[in-house]
């Protein structure tokens, strides 16, 4: 299904994504729908609109490995509320480029994005000259105790908007794969809206067509559905909304 969506979108390449929405620097806003609302949330999106098309697919698949110390900082730091935090992952793409990415969060709600290309074949390892990038970017972190923590697949379809210059995100399919590709979120889709302003029609739009905002982290919810003793609020505030969207 997740190519059959954007069947009537007009179509756009990289290179044409990369100059509309580049936004290393951005503001991010994360919504959650269910899957059965998708059909509607696209028929209203194609109307101004571009999807990312490659290989005649809309759909590319995701494979992520998450970074972590030993104390679950990233992770504890983003359940505490904390302003200033960051995000570690590796993330292979579907041409089989492969990345080490930061995503650090500011003081003023802005989102900057930093990464680096790596060989794809080590998805779960992090080089002492990764380590020392790391280090030199992110204040106090423990970067030599850095070990893979959750694996994350999931198909990403990217949409762009020309005229506000806004890149949407739809994660569909997300499963862990360090659990035997168990979903993350049964029956969820989650949407990412980022652009330049902290407030735009398209959120307005997204609330319209049945996405929930919501402040989710499939890295966050990962460890959480890892580790049951951990606090379960942010997926039973998912599933909770996930289900009332169902209906």
């Amino acid at each position: 299904m997740p190519d059959n969506l954007f069947q009537h979108f007009l179509l756009t390449n990289l290179e044409v994504v990369d100059e509309i929405a580049s936004l290393q620097r951005r503001y991010e806003s994360k919504y959650i729908i269910h899957q059965s609302r998708l059909i509607h949330l696209a028929a209203e999106l194609q109307r101004s609109w571009l999807v990312l098309s490659m290989n005649d697919s809309q759909a590319f698949l995701y494979k992520t490995t998450y970074f972590d110390d030993d104390n679950l900082t990233s992770y504890r730091d983003h359940v505490k509320g904390r302003r200033h935090r960051y995000k570690i992952r590796v993330r292979t793409y579907s041409d089989d480029s492969s990345f080490l990415e930061v995503k650090q969060k500011t003081g003023r709600g802005e989102t900057k994005k930093f990464r680096r290309p790596r060989p794809a074949d080590q998805q779960d390892q992090i080089s002492p000259q990764e380590q020392d990038w790391l280090g030199e970017l992110i204040a106090g972190i423990d970067q030599h105790s850095l070990h893979a923590t959750l694996r994350l697949n999931y198909l990403r379809s990217t949409l762009v908007n020309p005229e506000r210059g806004e890149r949407l995100t739809i994660d569909q399919e997300i499963v862990m794969s360090n659990q035997k590709n168990s979903p993350l979120i049964s029956g969820a889709t989650i949407i990412e809206l980022k652009n330049q302003f902290p407030h735009s029609p398209t959120n307005r739009l997204l609330v319209r067509c049945g996405a929930r905002r919501v402040s989710v982290s499939k890295y966050c919810a990962g460890i959480a559905r890892l580790n049951p003793d951990f606090h379960q609020g942010m997926i039973r505030t998912a599933q909770r909304l996930v289900g009332l969207e169902a209906d």
